[in-house]
């Protein structure tokens, strides 16, 4: 194969494919739909009942 030639077996991604999965919240934009959920659910407060390993304070 010759190395100047364009592999056309895959679809190409656009750099506007992130644009699919944004935050409602702060408008960042995400590549897949599980990282937009892990991210509202850490924007929500979610994620702050999450105890701290050696953290006596509780």
């Amino acid at each position: 194969m010759n190395r100047n030639e364009e592999r056309g077996d895959y679809p190409e991604v656009t750099p506007t494919a992130m644009s699919n999965f944004v935050c409602n919240r702060c408008g960042k934009p995400f590549q897949n739909p599980d990282d937009l959920a892990r991210h509202q659910k850490f924007e929500s407060g979610a994620s702050r009942d999450v105890r701290i390993p050696g953290n006596k304070t509780a």
